[in-house]
């Protein structure tokens, strides 16, 4: 048996395992520093990387593979690419590994407190838990049906859960979880200013956990990918900005966007509000749009395509119904929204990325010239956002106060997002005015 000290020592050293295994998914299978012409930075290519690895892994759960049959395979494909596409950039590569110490120091932070913290989120624990056992016991998607409750989720965020946990030496869930914790951490890197000085690199990322962390956003929760996948799309709108590389942006955004539409119901919410802002708030070519459209109308008919295959059910959500609808009344409608108004506050006061998204775009819109396509841009999604958690509890069948306590902080923990980089963005100005001042 082994002694408390030397179990302890055993699962920091896989937790570092665990790193070096995800760092994977943002070095593979482009080469960080062959952006060439396009004018990416490397962190640039590591978040391509990132959503083309969560993708094969999406295609991989559509699969009749057990997890055992598909990772014998990447366990031999993945560091045979990652040697053959840096075998001649070693140097390089080594000295990019000290840029991302950050990540690494953040990862492992928040994994001691993952580790030392087991409690599942209700979700997690009534719904995603037990859909990471199928995969992880070997079934795939089509099996689901055995689980009673399985439509009311997607499956995505589980796969993920068991995919990493089935490659432990160490049989605890949490492994599994960790994955989680890379990517948003990946994600906060990627956002965030100054990646040439660590210093203040590490000052940006503590500043933002030190707002942010609560363990129960790690706690098998689906909500801190979306979350994540919003951070990293607020960033790629900036290249529409210069109007280069359109093209390429708009196939990752929509892979990101895919990614929310597997892991969440309200994905579909995302999509479409991503669907008005690069039709009506960016200046793309009309090609540019038709081919975006096109792109998430696939991504839409893909699933639908795919949950009739299986046969799988589609009615993800019993509690919205049209006899509901048909009786709903004005008197009651208005109940609703002063509810759902003074909730909405509420939860808009305790995030903080959320409430100074609302105060900066208010901030913009009689600053600046309102029709600036940032500004244009972040209106629309609050606007649409807002009107999302709204319309979401007045035509839901179920008691108003008890609906709103158990899922709206979630709903805008996970849309604040979007404004995390906006709000770095400008941080980092203030900061380097004041040390030009100086």
């Amino acid at each position: 048996m082994l002694l408390p000290a030397r179990s302890i020592m055993i699962e920091i050293l896989q937790i570092l395992l665990f790193y070096l295994i995800f760092s994977f998914t943002i070095m593979t299978p482009l080469n960080i520093f062959n952006y060439g012409q396009n004018k990416f930075d490397s962190i640039d290519i590591s978040s391509f990387n990132l959503v083309i690895n969560l993708t094969i892994l999406l295609i991989l759960s559509l699969l009749s593979y057990s997890l055992n049959e598909i990772q014998k395979v990447l366990i031999i494909y993945y560091p045979s690419i990652l040697v053959l596409l840096y075998f001649k950039d070693l140097t390089k590569f080594f000295k990019l590994q000290l840029n991302f110490i950050p990540i690494l120091i953040m990862f492992f932070i928040i994994s001691i407190s993952v580790a030392n913290n087991l409690k599942l989120g209700w979700d997690a624990k009534f719904f995603y838990y037990i859909k990471s056992l199928y995969f992880f016991e070997g079934k795939s998607l089509t099996d689901l049906k055995e689980f009673n409750a399985y439509h009311f989720h997607p499956h995505l965020g589980s796969y993920f859960w068991a995919f990493f946990r089935n490659m432990s030496f160490i049989d605890y869930e949490y492994f599994g979880r960790l994955f989680y914790v890379f990517i948003f951490v990946f994600s906060i890197f990627y956002i965030i200013p100054q990646k040439k000085n660590n210093l203040l690199v590490v000052l940006y990322l503590s500043l933002i956990l030190s707002i942010f962390f609560q363990y129960k956003f790690f706690s098998g929760l689906q909500e801190i990918l979306i979350f994540s996948y919003l951070m990293i799309i607020s960033k790629y709108l900036k290249f529409f900005e210069n109007r280069k590389n359109n093209f390429l942006i708009l196939i990752f955004t929509a892979l990101y966007l895919n990614l929310i539409f597997w892991t969440k119901t309200e994905g579909l919410v995302y999509i479409s509000i991503f669907l008005l802002i690069i039709n009506f708030c960016l200046n793309l070519k009309f090609n540019e749009k038709i081919i975006y459209s096109s792109m998430i109308f696939f991504i839409f008919f893909f699933k639908i395509f795919i949950y009739n295959y299986y046969s799988l059910n589609l009615d993800a959500q019993p509690s919205y119904n049209f006899e509901y609808l048909k009786n709903l009344n004005i008197k009651e409608i208005i109940f609703k929204i002063r509810i759902i108004f003074i909730w909405l506050v509420y939860y808009s006061l305790n995030n903080i990325f959320f409430i100074t998204g609302i105060f900066y775009c208010i901030y913009l819109s009689f600053t600046k010239n309102f029709n600036n396509q940032e500004i244009k841009v972040y209106n629309i999604y609050l606007i649409l956002i807002i009107s999302f958690i709204f319309s979401a509890y007045i035509f839901r069948d179920q008691e108003i106060v008890n609906s709103i306590r158990t899922t709206m902080d979630r709903l805008v923990m996970t849309s604040s997002g979007f404004f995390v980089y906006m709000i770095m963005k400008n941080i980092d100005k203030i900061i380097k005015k004041k040390l030009t001042n100086n």
